[in-house]
């Protein structure tokens, strides 16, 4: 991905001064249409024009030429990840994004909302995106590449196409849902979604997509059924399989993880459940060392291989303490008389360990909710503590960390007034 510092000319390594003032012109060109997109500031009417006079631009003939890190922010606008954001340019604050536009919802006009609740101008949004992503041509473009729109779409976390509803697209009405439009890109990101650097495979499957939505997935499955190439459908099937056993070593992984960080975590698995994972991270992982194995970069010393062999081990020694029962939660089914021991504990930890795999939220919301949701439990976990599900003290300010420090006071106490 391209820094802010680093902008560079997609088409040509060494770009003369009238590319450059081309990729210029194309960024003056992406922004106007962001800010005139916006359903909230615009009208229906301005928003289309400005679509297809955005369309007009590309396609026009003449080839225009573009920044690396304008495509992102042509997509997403000012929620483009910062990367591709100049904190010192102006003109990207308060951008709406082209996927914003396509899953815009809302009535207007005093219009009632249609079946799908997008907007009128939802659907030539998607279009538009279809166009850019799938249509359009560069100069010297060999068949069954993809262009500089797609290569930078197919780049970006799963997350982003939230924002363009193709759900909503997939199950819409002819008013506001660009049905056809939506299926063919999801047929694009299935068959060729890449790692963020875009030089690397990275497979999807139709749950990453269109998640929690079994009418949309229902209408794809259908249409592609008759509508993509039989080799296609065998390779968005060949990718869905990988991710599935991707989920399932990452499921271990974290299982694993969250045993580390303290007792009474994995139990929230069935035993079943763990070995079924633990043989899928083995199978996984024999996979990608025999494709290391076959690999002539990968030497003895390769930090990669050695990795995977550790994976490898941890995974099958716990799957053989699990099946020789030494792995047993002790506490289930009983009362926590320690703070660890609590549920809430429990989903506290499993939170700080998928808070430290993921590193970062990916907007200002995300953030802000998570404050939010960090200030709850600490409230919760509060109560929690002033709680005695034992009956142990009468006090008022009891605090079950400390009947935990003095067990042997607390037990002595209760001796003498059962003698007494």
């Amino acid at each position: 991905q391209t820094r802010v510092g680093q902008r560079q000319l997609r088409l040509r390594a060494s770009a003369t001064m009238a590319d450059e003032k081309n990729a210029d012109r194309s960024s003056i060109e992406i922004k106007n249409l962001l800010r005139k997109i916006s359903s909230e500031r615009s009208k229906h009417g301005d928003r289309v024009r400005s679509m297809t006079k955005f369309r007009n631009y590309v396609t026009n003939g003449k080839s225009p030429e573009f920044y690396d890190d304008d495509i992102p922010v042509l997509f997403l606008g000012s929620a483009a990840p910062d990367a591709f954001l100049d904190p010192d340019d102006d003109t990207l604050v308060g951008l709406v994004g082209l996927f914003h536009a396509c899953g815009a919802t809302g009535s207007e006009g005093g219009r009632k909302r249609n079946e799908t609740g997008l907007k009128r101008s939802a659907r030539p949004a998607m279009e538009l995106c279809k166009q850019l992503l799938l249509d359009w041509k560069e100069p010297g473009q060999k068949k069954g590449d993809s262009n500089l729109f797609a290569a930078s779409f197919l780049a970006l976390p799963v997350q982003y196409y939230s924002h363009m509803a193709l759900e909503l697209h997939c199950a819409g009405d002819e008013r506001g849902g660009a049905k056809l439009q939506a299926f063919q890109i999801i047929a694009l990101i299935l068959l060729s979604h890449l790692s963020e650097d875009g030089e690397g495979e990275s497979p999807l499957m139709l749950d990453d997509v269109l998640p929690n939505a079994p009418k949309a997935q229902q209408e794809f499955e259908l249409w592609s059924s008759r509508h993509v190439p039989s080799n296609d459908r065998d390779t968005i099937k060949s990718n869905a399989d990988f991710r599935q056993k991707e989920l399932s070593y990452q499921q271990s992984q974290d299982a694993l993880a969250r045993k580390a960080m303290g007792a009474g975590v994995v139990d929230d698995l069935e035993e079943d459940d763990i070995l079924n994972n633990m043989q899928k991270t083995v199978d996984f992982d024999d996979e990608a060392g025999d494709e290391s194995e076959g690999s002539e970069d990968l030497d003895d010393g390769d930090v990669v291989a050695a990795m995977r062999k550790r994976r490898k081990d941890t995974a099958k020694e716990i799957q053989s303490a699990v099946i020789s029962g030494d792995l047993q939660e002790l506490t289930r089914g009983t009362v926590a008389v320690r703070w660890e021991d609590s549920q809430l504990a429990r989903e506290q930890r499993a939170k700080a360990a998928s808070a430290a795999h993921s590193k970062k939220h990916d907007t200002v919301r995300d953030s802000q909710e998570a404050a939010k949701e960090e200030l709850e439990r600490e409230s919760e976990k509060n109560k929690t503590l002033g709680k005695d599900p034992l009956g142990i003290s009468i006090e008022d300010d009891f605090d079950l960390r400390d009947i935990e420090k003095n067990q042997a006071e607390q037990i002595e106490q209760a001796m003498i007034e059962i003698q007494e």
